[in-house]
């Protein structure tokens, strides 16, 4: 019974044994089913299957996988030859090839949020092997190359990747914060980022001047990643070059220092921060082709600048301060309160920012000047003059606006606007001082409102004009063609203010008005004290321009020889002009009256102006005669102008009329001026082919009647010739004279003077004579004085002198008794010497042969005769003057 007992006792342990060694047998020899079987019945709810599995395991339970193909999802799992050393507590394996799948027929949708993660209760068991991987490979449809590098564990909270890119991870408990962070460091670059990823070409066809910049592509990136669950905090370093390019404009860009990320799971937002990152941009020449030429110099290096966090959500990119500035001259640009919408289903895209600009530009010269080079700087066809240092040249330029765009409207609104300029010279303008203020708002929907005010000092505008061929009339008729040099026309100002106002509901039809006030204008011999301007109308289309308005001249002075100014107190302009950008058209109409009496209009289109005055009344003109010459008196007359001014080269033609005219200047009279002809104004001055003047009279204190002349002009300088006339009962002709300065000589021919009426010029009483002379006064012009030497008259027949009751005569007679034989006397022959000094003073030696009548005596008398000639007309010609005064009060009543 004992024995019994006992051999039981050890059945039941031997059978226990032998179950667990057939079992451990059993699990051995079928290790792969049955491993199998245990990862896909615990794995069920994450639909793992084991599609192969070898592996073995030794007496020490040391593993080694040959290989082991695990699918879940769209992931194929392969492992080849991965090695578990129990002691060492280390797993190796040789390869891990992952492949990923997009499945056709489940498309998830992504979810809007998401959950933090609590790393506290990431702790790694500290008994987890080591893990070594000599090769992973991923394969994935999202990557355009499969993704290939080693994978291994320093330690056992940190991994260590080396391959396509590096990089290190670390799970780092901080007790003392009770804390677990995953950090992470990166080694990349963007060809690297960019090769394993599928591009839509399309849609980056902009970024390919960017992504073939190898400089770009290739620079090395360091990349730190901290991540605490909630927070995911990152900063990235580089330092490259690179060239960006669109159309004609290359810009080279460099990029250094560290660019902060932070990236927040609950709010959802990347918040970036610049301010240890320095971002130039250099755009070279041809980005400036675009812009108007522009005698400034302009910034070639700009620095891209954020000292405000840019916070990056899934709706909006957000930043207090933006800036861009030029390092050299002095440009900025600040975006305040800048927002970017990013479009979306719902939303288009839409920005919004407060703009400041600020520009502070040194002219092209100043740099030249101040290296000390003292020659003329020639900047295109615009020379510029020496200019001092200590005086730069510099525009300035600020402006404030609220900027808002979006993809159905754009504005920009508030707009304040202050624009300086000191000392500008360029494009024939010479400046002193400019200065300007713009106000206002602009949309595309709700139109425009824009206020301007400009002032300027010291203000010189030069015109240039082109050499051009004169045509001129020479002595004898014969025309010729001279070449006239390019001469320049300068404008001058002393200040000028002016203010622009434009609205509109949009911009297809805007209002506009324009009030300017220019003081002391100064064109060639032309000075203007005032000139103001208002111009009001409308823009439709952005094309055609419609402007109406007035201009006020006053106080003009037209400046003449030996500083003698012609003067018009007013001249008010009407204006309408219409324009047509487009076609490039410009029409306008001008009414001009002078003085509020002379007026005249000016029609222009395109290069031409017409003017037309109509036959006018020449006395409108003598407020402004009476100004410049008050002797000089308009009594009746009239003007009729008409002609074309070509803008492009600068001269006149046309024609002009003078009708009876009739003008008294001191105690000179004409009677019934007339003359037309045509007429020229180009660069060389007035030409004024030959033509025809007739005065019907003329009192000089010797009456002259129906005087005809030729004459023209030719570069400002006028000649007449065949000038005709009758007086003293004769006739009187000269041959030519040139009215300017220069020395000339002339010759007077007379004709049938009636001696009774040249005796009669003296008023002496009992003096008869009769008969007439003629002859010839060589006229010489020297030094810009007139004199008569060498002049003969003789007489034209027989004449007869009687002498009774001359008490002069009578007195000298007493005492030479010869005399005499002049009181009755027929002479054959009279004639005499004549010589006129420049100072008026005349000499005559007179030689009569005759017979005394009642004595029957031959006579031969010698006289010589002095007497200043001016002095004797002025006695005429104030005699005859309160002769006619007297006459006139006689006619009216006044016996006074």
């Amino acid at each position: 019974m004992g024995i019994l007992l006992s051999k039981k006792r050890f059945y039941v342990p031997f059978v226990i044994f032998l179950f667990v060694v057939i079992s451990l047998f059993l699990t051995y020899v079928f290790r792969q089913s049955v491993a199998t079987l245990a990862i896909e019945t615990f794995a069920k709810e994450q639909n793992i299957r084991v599609e192969c599995l070898t592996f073995d395991i030794d007496w020490q339970f040391n593993v080694t996988i040959q290989k082991a193909c695990i699918t879940l999802h769209n992931l194929t799992i392969q492992l080849n030859n991965a090695h578990f050393m129990r002691v060492k507590n280390q797993l190796s394996i040789s390869s891990l090839r992952v492949k990923h799948e997009i499945s056709a027929n489940i498309a998830e949708k992504p979810t809007s949020t998401i959950s933090n993660f609590d790393l506290a209760s990431w702790q790694l068991p500290s008994a987890l092997p080591l893990l070594n991987i000599q090769s992973v490979h991923i394969e994935s449809a999202l990557l355009s190359a499969p993704l290939k590098f080693e994978l291994s564990q320093p330690s056992s909270n940190s991994l260590l990747i080396e391959g396509d890119f590096n990089a290190t991870l670390e799970l780092r408990n901080i007790k003392d914060k009770d804390q677990t962070l995953i950090i992470a460091d990166v080694d990349w670059s963007l060809d690297k980022a960019s090769s394993y990823f599928k591009q839509n070409l399309s849609s980056l066809h902009s970024l390919q001047t960017l992504l073939t910049q190898r400089q770009l592509m290739d620079a090395p990136i360091s990349t730190h990643i901290k991540f605490d669950g909630t927070q995911l905090n990152s900063w990235h370093k580089l330092d490259v070059n690179f060239d960006y390019q669109f159309d004609k404009c290359e810009i080279n860009t460099h990029v250094s220092g560290k660019i902060f990320g932070d990236i927040s799971l609950a709010s959802q937002e990347l918040v970036l921060d610049l301010s240890q990152s320095a971002i130039v941009l250099m755009p070279k020449q041809g980005c400036y082709t675009v812009m108007p030429t522009l005698p400034y110099t302009l910034p070639n290096k700009f620095e891209l600048a954020s000292p405000a966090p840019i916070i990056i959500n899934s709706e909006q990119v957000n930043t207090s301060k933006f800036s861009v500035r030029s390092l050299t001259p002095n440009m900025s640009a600040d975006f305040e309160q800048l927002s970017i919408q990013l479009p979306s289903e719902k939303k288009n895209p839409a920005v919004s920012s407060t703009v400041s600009v600020q520009t502070e530009l040194l002219h092209s010269a100043d740099k030249l000047l101040a290296t000390g080079n003292n020659t003329d700087i020639q900047l295109g066809a615009t020379q510029i003059p020496n200019t001092s240092v200590a005086d730069p040249q510099s525009l300035l330029i600020n402006i404030v606006g609220n900027l808002h765009w979006n993809a159905d409207n754009w504005g920009l609104e508030g707009i304040k606007s202050e624009i300086k300029v000191d000392r500008f010279i360029d494009y024939g303008i010479n400046a002193k001082l400019i200065e300007g203020e713009i106000t206002g708002d602009i949309s595309s929907n709700s139109g425009i409102s824009i206020s301007a005010n400009l002032k300027a000092q010291g203000t010189k505008y030069t015109l240039q004009t082109s050499a051009r061929d004169a045509t001129t009339q020479t002595e004898n008729g014969l025309s010729q063609t001279t070449a006239v040099p390019t001469k320049s026309k300068v404008i001058t100002t002393k200040a000028l203010s002016s203010s622009l106002e434009v609205t509109g509901e949009n911009f297809k039809q805007l209002t506009l008005s324009v009030n300017s006030t220019l003081y002391q204008i100064k064109i060639d011999d032309i000075l203007i004290n005032k000139l103001t301007n208002n111009l009001q109308g409308s823009v439709i289309d952005l094309n055609k321009v419609s402007l109406v308005g007035g201009s006020i001249l006053s106080g003009i002075a037209l400046n003449l020889e030996n500083d003698q100014y012609l003067t018009l107190s007013e001249v008010d302009v009407s204006h309408k002009l219409n324009a047509q950008r487009e076609a490039n058209i410009l029409t306008s109409h001008h009414q001009v009256v002078v003085d509020n009496t002379f007026n005249f209009s000016i029609e222009q289109k395109e290069q031409v102006l017409g003017l037309t005055l109509n036959r006018q009344a020449l006395s409108g003109l003598q407020p402004a005669i009476s100004r410049f010459m008050p002797a000089l008196i308009l009594q009746n007359g009239t003007l009729e102008l008409d002609g074309q001014y070509q803008l492009k080269d600068a001269t006149f033609e046309g024609s002009f009329t003078l009708a009876d005219v009739v003008l008294k200047y001191q105690e000179f009279n004409i009677n019934n001026l007339s003359t037309s002809g045509s007429l020229q104004l180009n660069s060389a001055g007035l030409q004024l082919p030959k033509t025809t003047l007739n005065i019907e009279s003329a009192d000089t204190g010797v009456p002259i009647e129906h005087v005809n002349m030729q004459y023209y002009v030719q570069n400002n300088v006028a000649k007449v010739e065949q000038v005709t006339g009758k007086v003293l009962g004769g006739k009187f002709a000269l041959d030519k004279l040139w009215l300017d300065k220069r020395d000339q000589q002339a010759q007077i021919t007379v004709e049938n003077i009636d001696l009774a009426q040249v005796v009669d010029l003296q008023k002496q009483a009992g003096i008869n004579v009769t008969g007439s002379v003629g002859g010839i006064l060589p006229m010489i012009v020297q030094n810009e004085q007139f004199y008569i030497d060498g002049g003969l008259l003789k007489s034209q027949g027989p004449g007869t002198l009687k002498i009774n009751g001359n008490p002069a005569f009578d007195s000298i007679a007493e005492q030479q008794t010869e005399l005499n034989y002049l009181k009755n006397l027929k002479f054959k022959q009279l004639s005499s010497q004549v010589k006129l000094n420049p100072d008026g003073l005349l000499f005559l030696d007179f030689s009569i042969l005759g017979q005394n009548a009642n004595q029957q005596q031959e006579v031969n008398f010698n006289y010589h005769h002095e007497e200043n000639i001016l002095t004797l007309l002025r006695s005429l010609r104030l005699t005859d003057s309160v002769q006619n005064q007297i006459e006139q009060k006689i006619k009216k009543g006044d016996k006074k």
